[in-house]
């Protein structure tokens, strides 16, 4: 792996006091790399601390991966670029700034302190109704920090709240705006950019109610036009529509920092026209599953390595 690479190669050349960074600049001077999944910030460190004029090419930054990784940053930053997304609370269990406590002046993002403590039964309540009143019910909740849909909950009343809170005391959890997106069944439309243009876009549906991707159960169908959403029950989508989304897509990893990355959207059901939401950006997408679902007619590696060698 070049996370590796990286770390074993900085500390070999650190063991030799005299001229080891020196030497160890000159040996990574121009190369590139892509880092993707889990990777230790260390590895960003020995990166993005090299003299300017030898400082090797990498994606994503450091920077791009926070935002891709933390849910309360991208949402913030959906904010402050006018993405459509849908409305958030976040909580913390423990106070947090005054200022920001109930800062209901942002159009989609309003901030709730916790006291510190697990809330008793009767705040719990009281919480779950604060909340209510803001998103409407069922809702979605989810930990500010995970993947996969792990985590990830519809809630519908105050019982579902209270296991929910029960189960993530420690956690800092996100509560949103439930966009129902199917009839029987759940999808999401995962545009993957690369090099600042579409490089495909694939529909993952399940029969969950809330999550569509792999994980859980999901299965992927390629996507090129709004005709196609219409061939799998999708309604309301036009031309100018999805194009729309694209250019979202585009602009929302672009601005993040990211060469390569995805963007998936929700479509609320039966909104006429098709009123979209963005959902989450990815970082590092795995590439495999929309390679397999064309059949080998969609290569998103040749595409990457043409875009990494133009960094």
């Amino acid at each position: 792996m070049p996370e590796d690479f990286v770390q074993i190669a900085a500390h070999f050349f650190n063991s030799f006091p005299a001229g080891g960074k020196t030497e160890f600049e000159n040996f990574f001077a121009g190369c590139k790399f892509l880092l993707r999944g889990d990777i230790e910030k260390n590895v960003y460190d020995i990166l993005e601390n090299f003299a300017p004029d030898k400082k090797p090419k990498h994606t994503p930054s450091f920077g791009a991966k926070l935002i891709a990784d933390d849910k309360k940053l991208m949402y913030q930053y959906f904010e402050r670029h006018n993405f459509p997304f849908a409305k958030s609370i976040f909580f913390n269990f423990s106070s947090i700034n005054k200022a920001e406590n109930n800062a209901d002046n942002a159009q989609n993002v309003l901030n709730i302190a916790g006291t510190g403590n697990a809330p008793n039964a009767a705040q719990t309540e009281e919480l779950f109704s604060r909340i209510a009143q803001k998103l409407n019910t069922p809702f979605v909740a989810k930990p500010r920090f995970g993947s996969q849909g792990r985590g990830i909950q519809l809630i519908e009343s105050n019982k579902d709240f209270a296991a929910f809170i029960a189960q993530n005391q420690n956690e800092e959890l996100i509560f949103q705006q439930y966009i129902k997106c199917g009839k029987g069944f759940s999808f999401d439309l995962r545009f993957f950019v690369c090099g600042g243009k579409v490089s495909a876009c694939a529909m993952r549906k399940s029969r969950h109610q809330l999550l569509s991707n792999f994980h859980a159960g999901g299965q992927m169908e390629i996507i090129k036009s709004a005709q196609d959403l219409q061939n799998h029950d999708i309604f309301g989508v036009t031309s100018r529509a999805f194009a729309r989304m694209q250019q979202t897509a585009v602009s929302a990893v672009q601005n993040a920092g990211l060469l390569y990355g995805s963007a998936d959207f929700l479509i609320l059901q039966d909104s006429q026209p098709a009123q979209f939401f963005l959902c989450e950006i990815n970082a590092s997408p795995g590439f495999e599953g929309i390679e397999n679902a064309s059949s080998g007619k969609i290569q998103i590696v040749p595409q990457l390595i043409d875009a990494i060698l133009h960094l």
